[in-house]
């Protein structure tokens, strides 16, 4: 046995489950291992109420977990310890894993369980792992359950990961965290790694502004950089501003796959138009858009239509979908007219485009379906979910 993916989510696996699995360190051959052990969150609520309820896993069972390190030959480690009764002292041990010699690749979520500052200074350390070049952490909803003070301590503290010395990917999921431009600032720094090519940030339902993204473009800094999914979704306080700085990433040299979800702000005409301008990056042939729930009219769509220009661009999801009855007649079927002409995109093979809850009607249905003249198309996802589209219209 070299390769063990196991899913006991939401099976009340507490410490003793933990101390059980703990013997998996002794497959002579196992290198990756994924053990799912996460619990919903009414159980996390449920501890909270009563610490005696035993199916969470907390410190002692993280110690338990921790000791896979002994595992002779394990190079990709995946824990999904979410909803559990984890604290500070659980994910120091957990930390602990980078002893592992030959480890490689690691994902820890710890997302819903109790962590505060300490917890970030504690995950820098994984930076000390010497053959650690993929690592993924969430710690996601962290903060509904208890107070990080210091969101830009924190920051600072995982932005040293930079330092790892064959960090080459790395995905940070920090939803609802409470992240403000400060912290973004300071997670601007993971620019100065100098092996990173692929990065994942979600700073969703955070408290960034214009000014944090205008930090978080400097990304186009990253030497290596060639994938980049970037998540400010439902701040409701991100502009235009922030759009025009996060189109400078155009000026990344060798970005060839980008995801920006900008969905529930406040991005207007003049935030489209310069997105559009990622056209310009010079080797993009990935892009997705997210731009639900703003407030574009038909002259955004226009100017999103202009991406038909990215020379080898082959693969675009466009998110457009209304915010709801105020929205729905600002975009009319001139500008899912505009969306047809993407069929001119030269090397465009796989396109999505999110319509739903917009006023698109049987006029504009009849405009968007010009797609099929695009010449390389082979894949297309339309979602015209309650568009107000007939019979004429389908």
């Amino acid at each position: 046995l070299h390769s063990l993916s196991l899913d006991l989510s939401h099976n009340g696996m507490g410490n003793y489950a933990a101390e059980a699995l703990s013997v998996l360190k002794k497959a002579p051959a196992l290198h990756t291992l994924h053990l799912d052990l996460s619990n919903g969150l009414e159980d996390r609520c449920a501890t909270l109420l009563d610490s005696r309820i035993p199916w969470l896993i907390d410190n002692e069972g993280a110690l338990s977990l921790a000791s896979l390190k002994e595992a002779p030959s394990l190079r990709a480690l995946s824990l999904n310890l979410s909803g559990n009764n984890l604290e500070d002292a659980g994910v120091r041990t957990l930390v602990l894993l980078k002893e592992a010699p030959f480890l490689q690749s690691l994902s820890l979520d710890v997302s819903k369980n109790t962590v505060t500052d300490a917890t970030f200074q504690a995950l820098a350390s994984l930076k000390e792992a010497p053959l650690l070049h993929t690592l993924s952490l969430n710690l996601s909803e962290c903060d509904e359950l208890c107070a990080v003070r210091n969101t830009e301590a924190a920051a600072q503290a995982l932005a040293s990961l930079k330092e790892a010395p064959s960090l080459h990917t790395l995905s940070l999921s920090l939803n609802s965290m409470r992240m403000t431009d400060a912290a973004a600032q300071a997670l601007a720094s993971l620019k100065e790694a100098p092996l990173l090519h692929t990065l994942r940030l979600d700073l969703s339902r955070s408290h960034l502004t214009d000014y944090g993204l205008q930090a978080l473009a400097s990304l186009k800094g990253v030497p290596s950089l060639h994938t980049l999914r970037l998540d400010f979704s439902f701040h409701f306080a991100v502009g235009n501003a922030g759009a025009q700085a996060l189109a400078s990433l155009k000026e990344a040299p060798h970005l060839h796959t980008l995801s920006l979800d900008l969905s529930s702000n406040l991005v207007g005409n003049a935030g489209a138009q310069a997105l559009a301008s990622l056209k310009e990056t010079p080797l993009l042939h990935t892009l997705h858009l997210d731009l639900s729930r703003n407030i574009l009219t038909d002259d955004g769509l226009q100017a999103l239509a202009s991406l038909k220009a990215a020379p080898f661009l082959h693969t675009l999801s466009l998110h457009l979908a209304s915010q709801g009855d105020e929205s729905r007649t600002n975009l009319t079927h001139q500008g899912f007219g505009a969306l047809a002409n993407l069929k001119e995109a030269p090397h465009l093979h796989t396109l999505s485009l999110n319509l739903s809850d917009c006023s698109v009607g049987d006029a504009g249905a009849e405009a968007v379906a010009g797609l099929k003249e695009a010449p390389r198309l082979h894949t297309l996802s339309l979602n015209l979910s309650d568009c107000s589209v007939g019979d004429a219209g389908a």
